[in-house]
């Protein structure tokens, strides 16, 4: 299935918020994820704060360990105010897409997931 279609059927489905399936299909328009490029290994979450100083936090989860503790993770993930299924992520990680999966900017500063 068209990866654009999938995730417009993500957003019927109610798995994901259009505010969400607007950003995944941002995403698959041109600025970053692609399938088959390499298998992605960890997920990468990246935030860039703007208060006063500029402040940048970013940390990595391996694949295995977000496998391993799949049920400990909640249901929906939020960042941001966007939400997103746990299982859609698992998804794109089992289709092997890696780049970004939400970027979200702000007046305070930029949010980043990715697989990488």
């Amino acid at each position: 299935m068209d990866e654009r279609l999938r995730v417009l059927q993500l957003v019927r489905e109610q798995k994901v918020s259009p505010e969400a399936g607007l950003v995944l299909l941002q995403e698959l328009e041109g600025t970053g994820i692609s399938e088959n490029a390499g298998t992605a290994r960890q997920v990468r979450v990246t935030i860039h704060r703007k208060d006063g100083e500029d402040k940048q936090t970013s940390f990595k989860v391996p694949l295995s360990v977000l496998r391993f503790l799949d049920g400990l993770f909640p249901e929906q993930i939020r960042i941001d105010g966007n939400s997103f299924k746990r299982q859609d992520l698992l998804d794109f990680i089992d289709r092997g897409v890696s780049g970004d999966v939400l970027r979200k900017q702000h007046a305070k500063g930029e949010v980043v997931l990715e697989l990488v």
